[in-house]
């Protein structure tokens, strides 16, 4: 539901652009796409419908950070900390009103052994009617 959001945010943002690029996907990257790049995920989310239409939802999303490198992980998983901790942004009917980091985890992303560091965010998010 928030994808779109978190897509605009990320490649908003000068220096995260400066080591991705467009280069933030849903789930999973294309196959031999180049790094540094990251992942999103909603991992789970709870909604409520209201009388006017829109949706309020709580969300759990996960971003993963990956690189070739672990200075290249942490320094760019601390500027989209920076970024989305405290967020809010709107992109068409979508609404981040708040959002927070909680977590992250660090671990070997492929057969490569390329590491990546997995960040949680709390998320609640408006989706409007029109």
């Amino acid at each position: 539901m928030i994808g779109k959001v978190i897509f605009h945010a990320l490649t908003s943002d000068e220096e995260i652009v400066s080591f991705i690029g467009d280069r933030v996907y849903p789930n999973r990257p294309p196959q031999g796409v180049d790094l540094p790049c990251i992942l999103y995920k909603t991992q789970s989310v709870s909604s409520l419908a209201t009388q006017d239409g829109s949706i309020h939802a709580k969300e759990v999303l996960v971003l993963a950070v990956i690189a070739q490198s672990d200075d290249v992980v942490f320094e760019l998983a601390e500027k989209v900390t920076d970024l989305l901790h405290f967020y809010e942004g709107t992109v068409d009917t979508t609404t981040i009103d708040f959002m927070t980091f909680q977590d992250y985890q660090d671990d070997v992303f492929d057969e490569a052994g390329n590491p990546y560091r997995e960040l949680t965010f709390n998320v609640l998010s408006t989706i409007s009617k029109s």
